[in-house]
């Protein structure tokens, strides 16, 4: 039985990078992947403002138990650690960890304990999407071609080299947050991430990602074994 892998987007972006290389890689895997966004149009990272973790629960639960409840669903998200709601499960706690690895396992496992359906791969990125563009940067040159550019984009490579070469280390601060980083670099990034991602989602080295970032690589593997 070939699985349909579900990936519940936090927005535009996510989307697009789904659509793109994401997808294809699965499908070498024998692993059918659509992505699905509730809302984000209208929701700050993909959550509303109040009772955010609540509201998408419910909108998760719902999804799997009637939409899709077959054995052959399997469920993924795409939900940036930066800016999680405040009524996300143990949130308070996970704060105090000081280990980024350690924190985002913590907040996948009571992820995972809230949606409780063992079809269901929680997945929170370290700190956002825009980490996979630190893992080759030149890949925004299919995008913004020209020269000018260019400067722009070996900073944004001197960033991860100063983080020991791990994207995944570019913390989520409001000003230093791997959005806010790319559009300080080039100002236009902000206001056209979706238009971005569209474009070079298809460029995107998924190898290069995975060896640089540890945690996109340990979820793109458990993705990978619902394969076989």
């Amino acid at each position: 039985m070939n699985k349909h892998l579900h990936v519940i987007a936090e927005g535009p972006s996510e989307m697009a990078f789904v659509n793109g290389k994401l997808k294809q890689h699965l499908n070498n895997h024998n692993i059918k992947t659509t992505p699905h966004c509730f809302g984000c149009a209208m929701q700050h990272g993909g959550f509303a403002k109040e009772k955010g973790f609540e509201n998408a629960k419910q909108d998760i639960h719902k999804f799997i138990k009637e939409t899709f409840p077959g054995k052959e669903n399997c469920f993924t998200t795409m939900y940036d650690l930066y800016a999680l709601p405040d009524d996300f499960p143990e949130l308070d706690k996970a704060i105090n960890i000081p280990d980024v690895y350690e924190k985002v396992d913590f907040l996948e496992e009571k992820f995972a304990t809230a949606i409780n359906d063992t079809r269901f791969i929680p997945h929170i990125q370290l700190h956002e999407l825009e980490t996979i563009i630190f893992a080759d940067p030149k890949v925004l040159l299919v995008h913004y071609k020209e020269d000018i550019h260019k400067k722009a984009i070996d900073k944004l490579i001197n960033i991860v080299e100063e983080k020991n070469g791990n994207p995944e280390l570019i913390n989520d601060g409001i000003e230093t947050c791997p959005t806010s980083r790319i559009t300080n670099e080039i100002n236009r990034f902000g206001k056209r991430k979706r238009a971005v991602w569209e474009v070079i989602s298809e460029n995107i080295n998924i190898d290069i990602v995975r060896k640089k970032c540890k945690h996109f690589n340990d979820w793109l593997t458990i993705l990978e074994l619902l394969g076989r």
